[in-house]
């Protein structure tokens, strides 16, 4: 029998006893209760194991003391457990009503019961939490306390039940209006409606917060705690709000129950499009094919802008056809503003459209400007124009320049049509005074530059807009772009020009150099005159002397001012060692204006306006205008010599010579020889020679000059005897150099006692380079290393024998030193070894092969086949037959290449010649001296002369007589006839040649001197060297270094009594002269 279930909230009478019992400690059935248990048969309901235990019940949620809102669902969670099984859960909530006392008291119901069969589906569940959530029923009333009852009964029918006290609160609110997505007009009042209620308490207020692009918090209290509000709350906006704006109200009852509504979210943004207006081009306006058209457009906003497109465009074709189309003639501009903060409400805007590759004369093309806000709200103009015609723009003046009232201006016009021709120009003028002026050409132009002058009325203020037209032959015109200047009321001028000062002066100079001075000027109405002044201090005199001092002007707002150092009135005989002369420069501009304005400048390369004053130079001479503060220093160190520079700068120099009355140069580049005249400070007409002409000798007679072609194997030959010199050497007479071979031969002798030979061909380079003659008339010259030959010689030739016997022979006795095993034949044609003889006794014969000049072909010693000859019997047989080939014992093949030549140096008498070897490790100075009888012989091949073995020869000298030299390395070394070391002098660092006195001697003191080139601290210079006692006499200082050979030439008949000789170098610059005089020595 199923036990009955309680629908009510009480227990019945059994129930409620073994509830009593068990709460007081007895237990209910079985186990080890204290009383005694009822038998009566075991499983039975009145047997001894009867369950009377009931379950375990607690209401988990909702606590104690919340609050449930009536009418709302109302969530609960109970906790179940039984020690066998459970049947049903029930749970009530309900509010109570009336007083128990009284017995008024009623319970209703204010969410349906929810019961839980737990046995469905035969179950056994023992411990379990369940979840369910009530609904409200439709009761009102003012219940404040809701019971919430749980009850629990197991299938024994034993219960329990738990029980919690809630409060209840009735508030009810909702956003009526606006609804979710609706669109309020930016600027326009936000009406919100709200509605509330709450039947238990009553309505204390309402609270309304608004976010995003409207921010509010608004808050209405009510008296006499309503149950129902109905109230609108108005909010106002801005007319620039644009976006999203979230709504959420909430209600608070009069017990502080707070209950919110549903949020509400709006959009609010601007309605309001732009305005756009074309300002140019105007209505009518015509560009020509191909140019840009000019547009400026207004556009503006109530709130903000966000961009603007340009475009152009005709239409062609017919609708009614269907062959419309819309042609763009400018290409799109979109200008965005989005990236300016704030954004703009209101811009002008200029841009040139630039045209499309259609080249069609069209009217009308319509320019179209479409303007947007941030809204997205969207306005457009259009302006129609034509495109074809002429060309024209306003060259000048300048947009924004500014003119006085009064005055004149001229505007420049430039107009261009090729096809129609320009036929007439006309001017515009609008704003501060109208003006309308025509020119009409007698000839049409296809171009046309032309200026109109415009005189300005007096009482004429402001903005003046010039606009030119050109019209063409076919009465097609076109409007330029205008251009807007000021018009400026009349006022006295006393604002002086501000003007800029920036010097070019070198640091050392020689004194035909030049300093060169820009003054530049600016005025607010015109310069009329830039100078400058320049006051020359010699601070290395005895004391601070000034020299003359020198003011230049020209009209204009800027000028280059050049100005030659000499022309302060320094003498070269003020220039001993050096000169430090001390420039003052000021700049100065003076304006147009009545009051003739003047500023000035005295800091290089720094806009000033300092007051001018002027300065008396005395003697009558006058005035110049300076300033009250000195004006900008540069110091200027005067330097010895007159550099000639060549024509183009980069030409290079090799050698010099001189016949006394000329010096001569190589010009590398030009492939010719530079011709200075001695006391010229100008090169002369120069002479046309060989290729890459290098070495320079002039001839023991000075009526010719030889040359050597570097970049060929010849030598030029140039007749300077006379006053007029010719302008290119003597054609036909050009001295060929061939090539020159040197057979190294090994020998030995095998087991068997028999002769093996091993011949190597040396081939040495055959290009001259630097070149000498000697007293008897022999030319020697060494040869230049090359890529293919990397070794140069030593080589000898005499121009004074006949033709038929003129030979070129290599020149080694400088390379003197017997080899075992081996030796070298000389000036042979070819040298080459057969076998004699077969098999085992079979041996090697040399074979020298040798030509005499004028033979056609060469002879060969021994004849093949003939006798065996040994070594001394080929030399023999050569000897004898007038053969110039030669077999050398005492020569090492291994001394005779030169890896590089620098200088030669030749003695007065000609008869001592020595070639000094630059990159060879270690170097070597190889001297020759040539005896009366015409020989020249070996004098001495050192290679302790200087002080670091890998040091470089730059440069080599003799004296008269070839008693003393000197050789440029790190130091100059002065040695004699035999290479002995005789002093050595320290003197910078080498950078060029050297030269010894021409008139050398032991004895005279202004003689007794050597030239020696160098640099130090970065300052060049030529040291006067003793001879005797091998100290620095005196240092002159020069601007650039020298950088190749360097002479000494007498000076003239006619030259002052002090200057005794001239020095010329090649320099970096060019050809250096430097006089010296007798108190130099």
């Amino acid at each position: 029998m199923t036990p009955p279930r309680i629908r009510s909230g009480r227990l019945p009478a059994s129930a409620a006893l073994l509830v009593f019992l068990a709460a007081l400690g007895f237990a209910a059935c079985g186990g080890d209760s204290a009383f005694p248990t009822l038998s009566g048969g075991g499983g039975s309901a009145g047997g001894l194991n009867r369950d009377v235990t009931p379950p375990s019940v607690r209401i988990l949620a909702p606590s104690s003391g919340t609050i449930a809102l009536a009418g709302d669902t109302l969530w609960t969670r109970v906790q179940l457990r039984d020690d066998r099984a459970l049947g049903e859960l029930e749970i009530t909530a309900a509010g109570v009503r009336g007083d128990a006392d009284l017995g008024t008291q009623q319970v209703i119901d204010r969410f349906t019961r929810m019961v839980v069969d737990l046995t469905a589906g035969g179950r056994t569940v023992t411990d379990t939490v369940i979840t369910r959530v009530l609904e409200p029923t439709a009761v009102l009333g003012p219940d404040r306390t809701l019971r919430i009852i749980a009850t629990a009964r197991d299938t024994s029918d034993n219960v329990r039940a738990d029980t919690v006290f809630v409060s209840l609160a009735s508030p009810r609110l909702e956003i009526a209006s606006p609804s979710t997505g609706a669109d309020i007009p930016a600027g326009a009042p936000l009406r919100v409606r709200l509605t509330a209620e709450d039947q238990i308490d009553g309505v204390e207020s309402i609270r309304l917060v608004a976010q995003g692009a409207l921010t509010g918090d608004t808050v209405i209290s009510f008296a006499g705690r309503p149950a129902v509000v109905d109230t609108t709350i108005v909010l106002p906006t801005d007319p620039a709000a644009n976006g999203q704006i979230q709504l959420d109200a909430q209600v608070r009852t009069t017990s502080g129950f707070i209950r919110s509504a549903p949020a509400v979210a709006v959009s609010i943004g601007d309605r309001t499009p732009p305005t756009v207006q074309f300002e140019q081009p105007p209505a009518g306006f015509t560009v020509a094919v191909g140019d840009s058209v000019f547009t400026q457009v207004r556009v503006n906003d109530n709130q903000s802008l966000a961009s603007l497109e340009l475009r152009g465009y005709s239409v062609r074709g017919s609708v009614a056809l269907g062959t419309q189309q819309i042609v763009p003639r400018f290409e799109q501009k979109i200008i965005e503003f989005g990236g300016i903060t704030p954004p703009p409400t209101g811009v002008v805007v200029t841009r040139y459209l630039l045209p499309t590759t259609d080249n069609i004369s069209e009217s009308p093309v319509y320019l179209v400007a479409v303007g947007r806000d941030m809204a997205g709200n969207v306005d457009s103009a259009r302006v129609t124009i034509s495109v074809g015609g002429p060309r024209v723009q306003i060259t000048s003046p300048p947009p924004g320049a500014s003119f006085t009232a009064g005055t004149s201006f001229s505007v420049r016009i430039r107009a261009e049509d090729r096809i129609d021709r320009i036929r007439s120009i006309r001017l515009r003028t609008s704003g501060a005074f109208n003006r309308d002026t025509s020119i009409t050409f007698a000839t049409l132009a296809e171009q046309v530059d032309t200026a109109i002058m415009i005189a300005i009325p007096p009482t004429a203020r402001g903005d003046l807009s010039l606009t030119a037209e050109a019209t063409s032959s076919r009465n097609i015109s076109a409007s330029s772009t205008p251009t807007v200047i000021r018009i400026l009321a009349p006022v006295a001028d006393e604002t002086p020009p501000t003007v800029t000062l920036a010097v070019i002066a070198p640091s050392r100079a020689e004194l035909q150099d030049s300093i060169t001075i820009r003054v530049s000027g600016t005025d607010n109405t015109a310069v009329g005159t830039v100078g400058v002044t320049v006051i020359p201090v010699r601070r290395g005199a005895p004391r601070p002397d000034t020299l003359k001092i020198i003011e230049r002007r020209v009209a204009g707002s800027t000028a280059d001012f050049r100005i030659a150092l000499d022309e302060f009135d320094v003498v070269a005989s003020d220039v001993r060692d050096t000169l430090t002369l001390s420039l003052e420069v000021t700049g100065f501009a003076i304006d147009t204006a009545a009051a003739r304005n003047c500023g000035a400048a005295t800091v290089s390369n720094l806009a000033q306006s300092e007051p001018c004053r002027l300065l008396s130079i005395g003697n009558g001479a006058g005035t110049v205008i300076v300033s009250n503060n000195p004006g900008a220093r540069f110091d200027v160190l005067l330097v010895r010599g007159h550099t000639v520079r060549l024509t183009v700068a980069t030409d290079q120099l090799s050698d010099l010579a001189s016949d006394g009355r000329r010096v001569f140069a190589s010009n590398f580049t030009r492939n010719r020889v530079e011709v200075l005249p001695i006391g010229a400070v100008q090169l002369g007409t120069g002479i046309r020679v060989g290729s890459e002409p290098w070495g320079l000798a002039v001839s023991r007679d000075s009526s010719e000059l030889f040359v050597a072609n570097s970049g060929s194997t010849t030598i030029s030959r140039v007749s300077i005897g006379s006053n007029a010199l010719p302008t290119a050497e003597r054609i036909g007479d050009r001295i060929q150099t061939p090539n020159v071979h040197l057979f190294s031969v090994r020998y030995s002798a095998d087991r068997a006692g028999l002769l093996r030979l091993s011949i190597t061909d040396h081939d040495f380079s055959d290009r001259p380079q630097f070149i000498a003659q000697t007293a008897s008339g022999k030319l020697l010259y060494s040869t230049k290393p090359t890529g293919s030959a990397p070794d140069g010689t030593l080589r000898e030739f005499n121009p004074t024998l006949p033709v038929a016997q003129r030979q070129v022979r290599l020149f080694a006795e400088y390379a003197r030193r017997p080899v075992d095993g081996e030796f070298v034949v000389k000036d042979a044609e070819d040298v080459s070894k057969y076998v004699y003889g077969s098999g085992a006794t079979s041996t090697d014969q040399l074979v020298v092969c040798d030509r005499k000049a004028g033979d056609s072909q060469s002879t060969c010693f021994p004849r093949r086949p003939g006798p065996v000859l040994s070594f001394q019997q080929i030399q023999d047989s050569l000897a004898l037959n007038g053969f110039d080939a030669e077999l050398d014992f005492n020569l090492d093949i291994r001394l005779i290449g030169l890896s590089d030549t620098t200088y030669v140096g030749v003695s007065k008498n000609r008869r001592t010649v020595a070639f000094g070897e630059g990159t060879r490790d270690p170097g070597r100075i190889i001297s020759f001296q040539e005896l009366t009888d015409g020989a020249v012989v070996r004098v001495g091949d050192t290679r302790d002369l200087v002080n670091n073995t890998a040091e470089r020869v730059v440069g080599l000298a003799l004296n008269g007589d070839g008693s003393l030299g000197v050789a440029r390395g790190r130091q100059a070394y002065f040695f004699d006839r035999t290479l002995r070391l005789q002093g050595v002098v320290t003197t910078g660092t080498p950078t060029g040649g050297v030269a010894i006195h021409p008139n050398h001697d032991d004895v005279a003191d202004d003689r007794r001197v050597a030239f020696v080139s160098g640099i130090e601290n970065g300052q060049p210079f030529i040291d006067i060297a003793d001879t005797f006692y091998f100290d620095s006499r005196r240092r002159l200082f020069i601007n650039s270094p020298v950088t190749g050979a360097l002479i000494a030439v007498p000076a003239r008949l006619g030259d002052p009594a002090q200057l005794l000789l001239r020095i010329y170098a090649i320099t970096e610059a060019g050809v250096l002269i430097m006089p010296v005089y007798q108190q130099d020595l």
